[in-house]
Formats: structure tokens, C-alpha cells, sequence
């Protein structure tokens, strides 16, 4: 079994249930029937090898066989089994080597599968194949070039090629506005958003990006009313409402009106509750005993690898200055930037850290390798390269293991403007602790409680990076963290906001603009209105 292999414990109920099946297809084994019922079962139970070959077993038994595969796969997909619906479009790629939809299917798994080039190769088979909407397989190349690969030039040329097919297709527009917003073109990027809105006034995450890409001065501003309108309508959607109502509360703050804007993000935020489980503080603190429990110093000792690979991981809270250290730090000669590498998130964030216990020397070995050949593929290089996807915090302790010489610098903010900073963020379901301000100070200090145990076990491996403290003494500032990494200073760090490199974080905007004091306090402009946050600001 690798780290990779997502399996969760069945229940009582689905074990007999795949017993009984098990009996009953022993009994009759040509029942093309039982083969499916026993293949789902399989699925569910978290077996995913046995799932594959009992679905193998199924389609020699069955006449119609394409009409089950799709909604298989899609089952294997929910379990978290994107390998293995991969191999069994891959299967009948090369069995029917003439229909395009089977190799747009493949790729698609390929892409959640963690198998970005090969998911291009048979996105491009598909369009050699003439697939019908053409554009669409190229939005999903272009997809994997920016999310994926890193590679922002062959992504816009694959939305280049998208919008000569179809000059209005907004997806493609939508996404080349994301990668001008990326690239610090703020010119290009609120021009492209512009043309979407005036092509489709219904999609309406454009404007929600427009609001982040313009800074408004004046309430009165038309794009703030076009938003007023368009979340007052019955006919908008509930995602659309979520983000209009963060845009609309982003627009309010540039204006100073910070009562309006409290409004507008407690509706988005409690819309957002509406779309995820819900926020469990005890489910919370039991994870971060759980890791502090299994991740203890006889584990490190027992697990560490002999690797001489020393990644740069830049961690911590969302929203606590962790782009704009990497950013400052991408300037230096020697460094190379990764960004929010989604590679132990993806591999990790289902099992650990119970798999952790029993693990082996091998599987970590793996973990580590396949790391490695992934930033190589990306980046061209592991030597001093960043990774800055802040929940990486979580798994200090085994990446201590993974990479004994790796730096860690975790980044620190004053804490009523951070819980601040990440309640007023749009973020998905595994960070649902921001729909709540009294959720996101709990996290905050469940965070912190892990932090204080890395920092126990092995402290002179993490830096702490002040944010509040670098915004307004940078050179004093950065001169140790530059210490602890080795690397002599240069004039060109401080400025980073000219860089042409791609941000794709929420900070994509404020990372292009010379270092400001102005978000270091912010939260006392909410103090009125936020009372969970007028308490932090009293606390000593």
C-alpha cells in the first residue's frame, strides 16, 4: 500500500454486504449482474484494486459494456479512485482507438490522477479525433498548463487557440483574464473581464473578479452598482450570490464604508456555510492531538530519510504573508519559486495522519521521490525552490522526515487582522472554519498549538516571519530569515512587486504593489460591526 492510496475503514454493514456478494458470485460467476453489485461494493469498502478487477470481470460478461463504464468511473472518482478509472478508459483507449469521447474521459481521470502530461497527450488525441466543442478540451489543456504544469505561455496559447474557434467563448476568455490577473496585468486583465460582462451579464464570477482587479473610490462606482443589481435578483444562483457578495463587501472596504462591507461579507460568509459541512471545532482539535500524537520525536528518528534535497517550505495560516515572502524571496538569484505546490495536500489530505503510524521506509521513499520528480517537471530545478501552500503546516513533521535539510519558514500576522483577512476570502470546504469569525480564532489557535510542537521537536529548523514586523522594517527583517537560509542579501528583494512571475494566490494584487503598512491593523476598522473581533482586540 503506498501513502497515496486513500482507503477508509468500511463499516460492519458494507463488509458482510460484500461477503454475501462474494459468496453469491462464487456460486454463479457468469451473472454479469452480481460482478457489477460486487465492483461497487468494492468501491465503497475503499478496495480499489478489487474493484478494478472485478469491473474488468464485469465488462467480459456484459454485452453493453460502454454504457456502464462512465458512471463507474464516476463512482470510482467520488471514492477518491481517479488511478483507476484512468486504467480503465486507458483500457478501452486502446481497444477503440477511433472514439474521441473515450480519450477526453481518459484525460480527464489522468488530470485528478496527478498525471498532467499525459492527460495533454490524450486531450490532444481527442481534438485529432475531431471531437465535437473542441474549445472546451482546449480550456482543459490550458487548465493543466497554468493550475498544473506552471507553464502560463502554453496555457494562453491553448485559450489563444480556444477563442479562434470561438471568439466569444467566455470559459476561455474568463481564463486568459485570470492569467493576465496572475501575470500583474492588471490593464489587460480588467479589460478581458470587462468583455465578458458586456458578452454574458449573467456570469457573473467575472465580476466578482473585476472587484479584486479594480480598486473603487466612490460608491457610486457602476461596476458596484451592476453588482447591486445583479445579487438583488431573483434569478441569480447561489454560487453567483456568494461571490458577488464578497466582491460587493471588497468594493465597500476600498470606499471606507466598512459597515456596508461587514454586511456584505457576513451574507457571503453565511451563504458559504450553506455549501459545506459544517465547521466541527472538537473534530478540529482531535486532528491536531492525532498528529501530535503520531508525529512525536521517537517517529521522526525512527522514519527520517538520508535525502539531500532541501526544499524551502513557506507555511502557516491563510493569509498571514506567506505569498509575499515568497515573492520577496523569488527575487533572490538563487531562489526559484514553486508557489502553492498541491502535492501533499493531494496525497495526504484523506489519510494522515493515522497511516502515518505504521508506515515504512519505502513508502516515504516513494512520497519523496515523486515529490521531487514533480517540482523537476515543473520548475526545472529543487535547489532552493519555495513551496508555499500555507496548510503544509500540518505536516511539518513528516516532511522533516522526507527531507531532513529542508527549511521551513512559517509566517506570523497579528491575529484579529489575519482571522480578518481569511473571513473575508472565498475559501472551499476544507477551510469551512472562515464562514464564522469565532471559527476562524478557534483554527487559529488549534494552529497555533501545532506550531508550538514543531517548534518543540525541531525549532531550529523553522524561521518565524513577522509580517507586521516586515512591512515596516524589511531589510532589518529579512536579513535573518536570509541568514537562516544561506543567502547573502540583494537590493533587488525589495522589489518584488515588479516581477513579471505568476501569483496565484488571493494576494495576487497586493504582492504587486511596494511593501504598505495599511492591512497591519485593518481589523480595528471592523471593531463596531464584527463583535467576535472586538474581543480579539482586547485580549491581551
Amino acid at each position: 500500500m503506498t501513502v497515496s492510496d486513500k482507503v477508509k475503514p468500511a463499516t460492519a454493514t458494507l463488509l458482510q454486504q460484500r461477503q454475501k456478494l462474494l459468496q453469491q458470485f462464487a456460486a454463479t460467476p457468469q451473472s454479469a449482474a452480481l460482478a457489477l453489485q460486487l465492483a461497487q461494493c468494492y468501491v465503497s469498502c475503499g478496495e480499489a484494486e478489487a474493484a478494478f478487477d472485478t469491473f474488468m470481470r464485469f465488462m467480459q460478461l456484459c454485452t453493453h459494456q460502454l454504457s456502464y463504464l462512465a458512471p463507474f468511473c464516476s463512482l470510482l472518482h467520488q471514492q477518491g479512485f481517479a488511478a483507476q478509472a484512468a486504467r480503465l478508459y486507458a483500457h478501452y483507449c486502446a481497444k477503440m482507438p477511433d472514439r474521441a469521447s473515450l480519450f477526453y474521459n481518459h484525460a480527464y481521470y489522468l488530470r485528478f490522477a496527478g498525471q498532467y502530461q499525459q492527460a495533454i497527450t490524450q486531450y490532444q488525441q481527442a481534438l485529432r479525433l475531431n471531437i465535437t466543442q473542441p474549445e472546451e478540451v482546449l480550456l482543459n489543456i490550458a487548465v493543466i498548463f497554468s493550475d498544473h504544469l506552471r507553464q502560463e505561455e502554453l496555457a494562453e496559447q491553448a485559450l489563444l487557440q480556444a477563442l479562434q474557434l470561438k471568439p466569444d467563448y467566455v470559459p476561455a476568455l474568463y481564463n486568459l483574464a485570470n492569467l493576465a490577473e496572475q501575470q500583474g496585468d492588471k490593464v489587460r486583465s480588467e479589460a478581458l473581464f470587462k468583455r465578458i460582462v458586456e458578452l454574458d451579464s449573467h456570469y457573473y464570477q467575472a465580476y466578482a473578479r473585476l472587484a479584486d482587479v479594480m480598486t473603487f473610490k466612490q460608491p457610486q462606482d457602476p461596476v458596484i452598482h451592476q453588482m447591486l443589481n445583479a445579487v438583488a435578483s431573483s434569478k441569480i444562483d447561489a454560487d453567483s450570490k456568494i461571490n458577488l457578495h464578497f466582491a460587493l463587501g471588497k468594493a465597500f472596504d476600498d470606499c471606507q464604508i466598512y459597515s456596508k462591507a461587514a454586511a456584505h461579507y457576513i451574507e457571503a460568509n453565511r451563504l458559504n456555510a450553506m455549501t459545506m459541512p459544517a465547521y466541527q471545532p472538537a473534530a478540529t482539535e482531535q486532528l491536531m492531538q492525532q498528529i501530535i500524537q503520531t508525529i512525536t520525536p521517537g517517529w521522526l528518528k525512527l522514519h527520517q530519510l538520508d535525502s539531500s534535497a532541501a526544499p524551502i517550505f513557506i507555511c502557516g495560516m491563510f493569509r498571514s504573508g506567506s505569498t509575499l515572502a515568497e515573492q520577496i524571496l523569488a527575487q533572490h538569484s538563487k531562489v526559484t519559486a514553486g508557489g502553492e505546490i498541491e502535492f501533499f495536500h493531494r496525497e495526504l489530505h484523506c489519510i494522515y495522519p493515522l497511516q502515518c503510524a505504521g508506515i515504512n521506509q519505502s513508502v516515504l521513499m516513494d512520497l519523496a521521490q515523486r515529490y521531487l520528480q514533480y517540482c523537476q517537471q515543473c520548475f526545472g530545478s529543487t535547489e532552493m525552490l519555495t513551496d508555499k501552500r500555507p496548510d503544509n503546516y500540518l505536516y511539518l513533521g513528516l516532511l522533516k522526515a522526507l527531507f531532513p535539510r529542508a527549511k521551513f519558514i512559517f509566517t506570523r500576522r497579528n491575529k484579529p487582522d489575519n482571522c480578518l483577512s481569511v473571513y473575508f476570502l472565498r475559501l472551499g470546504s476544507a477551510m469551512n472554519y472562515a464562514n464564522r469569525l469565532e471559527h476562524t480564532i478557534h483554527y487559529y489557535q488549534q494552529h497555533d498549538l501545532l506550531m508550538a510542537h514543531w517548534q518543540q521537536m525541531f525549532g531550529s529548523d523553522i524561521y518565524t516571519l513577522d509580517y507586521d514586523q516586515l512591512v515596516v522594517q524589511p531589510e532589518t527583517t529579512l536579513q535573518p530569515l536570509l541568514d537562516f537560509l544561506g543567502l547573502e542579501y540583494q537590493p533587488q528583494l525589495l522589489q518584488f512587486h515588479q516581477a513579471k512571475n505568476a501569483v496565484k494566490t488571493a494576494s495576487v494584487w497586493q504582492v504587486r504593489q511596494p511593501l504598505y503598512k495599511h492591512a497591519s491593523g485593518r481589523s480595528s476598522n471592523y471593531a463596531a460591526v464584527l463583535p467576535e473581533l472586538a474581543q480579539l482586540l482586547v485580549e491581551p
